[in-house]
Parts: structure tokens; C-alpha cells; sequence
């Protein structure tokens, strides 16, 4: 199968411009291997080399390969954000029930004692399998959270247990490096009004639905993405892109 990742329209080929003329970049891709070489090594993950997990109980100290610690990430993007989510205007074969309208919205974080976690892999700031280019292997703090994400047409009104995470190597796409959340919707868990027959795209189908978050400078930025298939796993292609956006600012410290 062809993995196809594009940001603004979907499509097979990543050889597109966005609608502003600027170059699709490759969407967010959970770091788990999955988006990476893969071989036959029992002990390797992702084309990253073996994969080291240590549970870490003293916060303060800052982790090698990185700039700052599990603590100060904390303190960084935990409290409450006020901003506003905007969906797309439909374009091409894409079709989302909501495009082009807009509502406010709230997202908390909070970190009550959730498990932190220092994820170490042999080849990081090295890109994996041997590739020349691509998102480059990375340690990275994992951090259990609880978010809140709702807005005020009811679309979202969401709870999660969400891991925060912070790569000790940029992934290149990114403007520097930053706490970030990858969490797939599961309708069937959904507590707000969005249902996944909101998201259609002509000729594929309907994968997953994604919503993706940035915390800096007191600020979260992120994006909700739909992941579609047209074909099987042999033959078939896999597109993403993002169908919305929303930005925040933090109103307490």
C-alpha cells in the first residue's frame, strides 16, 4: 500500500501546493513507528533502533537530549485555553458536514500525577531504516494528561486521557520543538454532536478522524484531520488531511 500524507487536500500524490501556494508538508504521524522503515529486528521499532521505556519519579530532572524537564513541560502547557475552531471550505472530492462555519472553544490540560515516561531509541536525531530523509528518530517525554476539548455548537465536548509529548529531535516539519497531542476520535466514545458520517470523500473511505495540538508561549495551536482509504491494503492508497483548525490562548496560569 501507498502511504500518502498531504496536508489541505487529500490526494495520491503529495506533489501538490496548498491554497496558498505553499508546498503540502506530511501530516502528523503518531511516533510510534508505524510511519517509519521497518525491519526483521525483534528489538527495533520504527527503523529507530531498540526502544528503551523508563518511568521517570523525579520530574525536575532534565533528561538527556533534552532542553528542559518533565516538570517544566508541565508547567508549560498545563491550565485552561479560550480560541476559536474553524473548519474548512469543502474542496475537491472532500465533503464535511460543518465546512466553512466556525465556534469558540475551551481546552484544558491538567496533570494530576499521571505516569511520565522517557521513550530512549538507539539511532535518535539519525533517520530511521537508513533513509535519507523523513521525520528523524527521536527520544521523547510521553506525559498522561487530562484534556478537555469542547466547543460552544457542541460539536466537541470531550474528556481524555491523553499522552503530552515532547521529542528530544525536531521532526522537521514543525517551527522548533514543541508538546504535542495526536488523539484519534472514537465515536463510539464521542461525547459531543460529531458524528463520523459528517466526514465523506468521493471514492475513499472514511479511515479516522484526528485531532492534533501544539503548546508554546502560552498558546495551543492544532488542526483536526481525516484520514481516507480508496482500495485494499495491497493495491489501495491512504490520504490525510486537515479539514479544520483552532488556535487558543491561555487564560490562567
Amino acid at each position: 500500500m501507498t502511504r500518502v500524507w498531504a496536508l489541505g487536500l487529500i490526494a495520491p500524490l503529495a506533489t501538490m501546493a496548498g491554497c496558498d501556494g505553499e508546498p503540502l508538508r506530511p501530516a502528523p504521524c503518531p511516533d510510534d513507528g508505524s510511519c517509519g522503515a521497518t525491519n526483521d529486528d525483534d528489538d527495533s521499532v520504527g527503523g529507530c533502533g531498540e526502544e528503551t521505556t523508563t518511568v521517570l519519579t523525579d520530574l525536575s530532572v532534565v533528561p538527556p537530549g533534552f532542553e528542559q524537564s518533565a516538570a517544566d513541560v508541565v508547567a508549560s502547557i498545563e491550565g485552561d485555553y479560550a480560541g476559536k475552531l474553524t473548519w474548512r471550505a469543502n474542496d475537491g472530492p472532500i465533503n464535511v458536514a460543518h465546512a466553512g462555519t466556525n465556534s469558540s472553544l475551551t481546552l484544558g490540560v491538567a496533570h494530576d500525577g499521571g505516569e511520565v515516561r522517557l521513550i530512549e531509541v538507539e539511532l535518535s536525531g539519525q533517520f530511521p531504516g537508513g533513509n535519507e530523509g523523513g521525520t528523524p528518530c527521536s527520544n521523547r517525554l510521553e506525559i498522561d494528561t487530562a484534556i478537555s476539548f469542547a466547543t460552544d455548537d457542541g460539536l466537541f465536548a470531550e474528556t481524555w486521557d491523553a499522552s503530552v509529548e515532547l521529542r528530544s529531535v525536531a521532526d522537521g516539519f514543525s517551527e522548533g520543538n514543541t508538546a504535542s497531542v495526536y488523539r484519534p476520535i472514537d465515536f463510539a466514545a464521542h461525547e459531543g454532536a460529531l458524528l463520523s458520517s459528517d466526514f465523506t470523500f468521493e471514492g475513499a473511505e472514511l479511515r479516522d478522524v484526528i485531532v492534533t495540538a501544539g503548546f508554546g508561549d502560552g498558546e495551543v495551536t492544532g488542526s483536526v484531520f481525516m484520514e481516507v482509504q480508496s482500495g485494499d491494503d495491497e493495491t489501495g492508497w491512504i490520504g490525510a488531511g486537515d479539514v479544520a483548525s483552532f488556535s487558543a490562548t491561555a487564560t490562567s496560569e
